[in-house]
């Protein structure tokens, strides 16, 4: 049933100071797919969500 489908998350980096998923950074202006347990931090200032 499509109650059981997990969603599927994109992000995009358009950041100004960097995206990095699992401390990696992300190219300005592409996309990835997150996975459960990824970690995500926003700019220069290590905002994790």
């Amino acid at each position: 049933s499509q109650t059981d489908e997990i969603p599927v998350l994109t992000l995009k980096d358009n950041s100004k100071y960097g995206t990095f998923v699992n401390e990696e950074k992300m190219q300005n202006g592409f996309s990835r797919s997150l996975k459960s347990g990824d970690g995500i931090t926003f700019g220069v200032f290590g905002s994790k969500f």
